[in-house]
Parts: C-alpha cells; structure tokens; sequence
C-alpha cells in the first residue's frame, strides 16, 4: 500500500474513533486502548511533569489528549486531515484547546517542529508505516530537549500472530500494517539515532486474540460476560510476562522508553 492509501484509510476511519473507544460492547480497538494505556502511562509518569509534549502521527489525537494530564502544553502531528478536523473537535470538547493543538504534517519529517523545543515525545503505532525508520528517529532526537524523553510502541515482527497479518499484508489486505520491526532491530535503530533505551515492554499478548473470534456473532453474545473474565485473567498474565523480552514471540507490539542522549 503506498502513502495515499493509507491516508485515506484513516481519514476513512477517523469518525469511527468514539464509536470504538466509548462502546459498551467488547471490541479490539477498546481493549488494545486498554493495554496501551496502562504501559505508555507508566513510562510517562516516570519524567513527569513535562513543560511542552508532541505527539507524533497522532491520528484523532487520543493519545495527544493523555500526553495533556503530564504536560503544560501538547502538539499533535498527524498527515491525514480528517484525523486533524476530528481531533480538534474533541480538544474543543474537552475544554483542552488552550493547551492542546493539531496540524497537518508528516510524522517522519516534522516540518515545521522545532529543534530542542519539547520534553517528551510519543509516537504510538505509526512507525511500521514511515519509509525511513531512522531518518524518523534522528528527527525525533533533534526535536527533543537534552535528555528528553521518547514513547514509543510499534508492530512486533517476531510474534507468533504476526506472520499471519504479513501473509495478507502481502495479498493487499492490511492497509493499516506496513513494515514491522524486531526488538533488536529497534533497539539498534534508536542507538544510532543517539537515544539510550531505559525502559522496554511488551504488550497485547496474542492469545488476547483467540478471545475476539466471533465476538459480533448474535449467538455468541450471551457469553461476553465469560470472555471478559477471561480477558482479566490474561491481562494479569500479559502485565507479567511482557516485563520479559525472552517472551517477544507472544507479543504483538513493542513499547520503549527512551532518553535523548546529553
């Protein structure tokens, strides 16, 4: 899939934001929001408070809007105008627009952003997508403060359940799945970028998965109370085994805290 494709893919997808994050109903987008959360949260509080945050291909600004509760003020850089308009609208909504602001621009060249100008930067889920993974990285380096801090979750290529997702990514059918990376290969790309890795995790543990089959079938859904019992029980599992890089092949996305180098 090239880069148009993509964007219209999101711009396709940014109203569908609330409907997936605020549903009474179980679904993928909710629960991986859920596991997100709980590790990037962690990482975050770690330097807090920070003075100016950035969020790199914010999409409809979610995460923008959590990096505002550790921030005094967040940018959110996103190339898909649709996200752009949405997320904005919610800032609005939330009364964050005083703190909180959006435009249109590439989450690899950050056009525009100043050189040392922020404390803290996340980037959740966007660098599969970006064609030059460490010309991303050493721009992120040069944005960040002296000893600044970076958040960042991608694809992992070793998890067991991925290899299925590059079979149909190779068949034209994940538009929203580009290029994974490995955790060596990340933890190498952001050494030669100048970062020093301080805290890594693992999250959303395949088997997670296996619980979502035919989650919208009618006749299946009287047992959503047995799959969210099921889900607790493995969310306790997956918060202990992803504190384990030996356990990689069970894990779907890599989470790295790191520090620009002084």
């Amino acid at each position: 899939m090239d880069n148009d494709d993509i964007k219209q893919h999101y711009n396709r997808a940014a109203e569908k934001r609330d409907e997936r994050l605020k549903s009474s109903t179980i679904n993928v987008s909710q629960y991986n929001h859920t596991l997100r959360d709980r590790v990037i949260r962690d990482f975050l509080t770690r330097s807090s408070p920070y003075e100016k945050g950035i969020d790199m291909g914010t999409g409809t600004g979610v995460w923008a809007e959590v990096l505002t509760e550790y921030c005094g003020t967040v940018v959110g850089v996103d190339f898909a105008e649709e996200n752009i308009r949405v997320a904005t609208t919610n800032a609005k909504e939330l009364g964050l627009d005083s703190r909180l602001s959006y435009h249109v621009g590439d989450a690899q060249a950050l056009e525009g952003i100043a050189d040392e100008g922020y404390d803290v930067a996340v980037q959740i889920s966007v660098l599969q997508h970006l064609p030059d993974k460490k010309a991303c990285l050493t721009r992120v380096h040069e944005i960040l403060k002296p000893n600044g801090t970076l958040v960042l979750l991608v694809h992992n290529r070793n998890c067991i359940y991925n290899h299925n997702l590059r079979s149909q990514q190779k068949k034209g059918g994940q538009v929203s799945v580009n290029e994974y990376t490995s955790l060596p290969d990340l933890l190498a790309l952001l050494g030669e970028a100048g970062f020093n890795v301080t805290g890594q995790r693992l999250n959303w543990l395949f088997l997670f998965d296996l619980l979502f089959l035919g989650i919208n079938r009618p006749f299946l859904r009287p047992f959503a109370p047995v799959r969210r019992l099921a889900m607790a029980g493995l969310s306790v599992i997956e918060n202990a085994l992803g504190r384990f890089s030996i356990c990689n092949p069970l894990f779907r996305e890599i989470v790295i805290l790191a520090k620009k180098d002084i």
